[in-house]
Parts: structure tokens; sequence; C-alpha cells
């Protein structure tokens, strides 16, 4: 059963995701909610968080960064992600793996 922040389509998968900005360290956390949280260190001006966010899901995921795509909340801590070229078993077991 797939967690309720991921969302499969037939080519891609679908995660939401809670950014918290200035955090001490990169992490990942699965509260059991609709989103997943992770932890940037990066600050949310001029672009920077995003740029992180997606750098540090791409090296979690083990997959190239432009497999990654922010769909939605550009400008906003609640945000979609959409990935491509990898299961949505692949991405739950590796990201859980990497939680706090």
């Amino acid at each position: 059963m797939n967690p309720a922040w991921l969302n499969p389509s037939s080519s891609s998968v679908s995660i939401s995701v809670k950014v918290q900005p200035r955090a001490a360290q990169n992490a990942v956390r699965d509260t059991g909610g609709p989103e997943l949280h992770v932890r940037l260190t990066a600050p949310p001006v001029d672009n920077e968080a995003n740029v992180e966010l997606v750098r540090f899901i791409s090296k979690l995921l083990d997959c190239p960064r432009n497999s990654i795509q922010i769909r939605r909340g550009h400008t906003s801590r609640h945000k979609v992600l959409e990935i491509s070229g990898l299961t949505p078993e692949l991405i739950v077991k590796r990201l859980l793996a990497n939680k706090e």
C-alpha cells in the first residue's frame, strides 16, 4: 500500500512534499500524513530551496535531476514533485530508508 503523499500515474509518480527551509541539515520525515516532510539547509530565497530540494531528492533516489520536476508550489512550502523513470515502490523504499 502506498503512503498518502505518493500518487502514481501511468508515466510518472507524484509526491506531495512540505519543505522546511533553513534547517540544520537535509532530512526526510514521513509523518504518516498527506505530505512527506523534507528539511533543507537552503534558504527560501532566489529559488535556492527548490534547487536544493531537487538535488537532495535526486541524491536519495539515485536518479538524474532532470527526472524530477516541481509541478506545483514553486513559491510555497507545499509542493508537488513529479518523478519519472522510477517505480512507486522503489521511490518509497529509497526515501524512507533515509528518513530521520
